[in-house]
């Protein structure tokens, strides 16, 4: 499992997926006698079962999406690539691996724990120094709706699953 370096994606929604489920089946247990139940644990279930495949997902279901993908970007060895919502690096680190010693890999983020457990700067940091990847990859905090980079500084931008809140600014 991933969990360790790379962390749950959106670990709250996961959480509330889990309890209410566990809670609503919990509830039509003890409540079995008294009345019907049958919406109750039909909701308890689809949300168990929803938890299980979220968890399912972030842990091993997306790496594989990854590797399909880096696949057919048919990186060159002096690529430069820009990952959006960069998170703990799972796919950022997967990229740098492809590139060679002259490629680079930047990867942006606003950095929230709400959007990834752990979600740090240093955290991600750490993935790629442990990974030998420092040379190839480039940590930046920022916003993706205002990037601050030269016209054409990347072959390839990327963007595993991120949406950026944008306050509508009205006069």
């Amino acid at each position: 499992m991933n969990i360790k370096r790379y962390g749950v994606d959106a670990p709250f929604a996961l959480l509330i997926y889990a309890v209410f489920g566990i809670g609503l089946l919990w509830h039509a247990y003890v409540n079995r006698l008294n009345y019907p139940i049958g919406i109750e644990t039909t909701v308890g279930i689809v949300l168990v079962l929803g938890a299980l495949i979220f968890l399912r997902t972030t842990t091993r279901g997306k790496y594989k999406i990854f590797d399909d993908a880096i696949r057919h970007l048919n990186l060159k060895p002096d690529g430069q690539v820009l990952d959006l919502g960069c998170g703990r690096g799972a796919l950022l680190t997967r990229i740098a691996k492809q590139l060679g010693s002259a490629g680079k890999v930047t990867g942006l983020d606003l950095w929230l724990s709400r959007d990834q457990s752990h979600n740090k700067m240093a955290v991600t940091q750490k993935n790629v120094d442990d990974l030998g990847l420092t040379d190839r990859v480039n940590l930046v905090t920022g916003d993706m709706t205002k990037l601050d980079f030269p016209d054409a500084s990347f072959n390839v931008v990327t963007s595993s699953f991120a949406i950026h809140n944008i306050k509508n600014e009205q006069a």
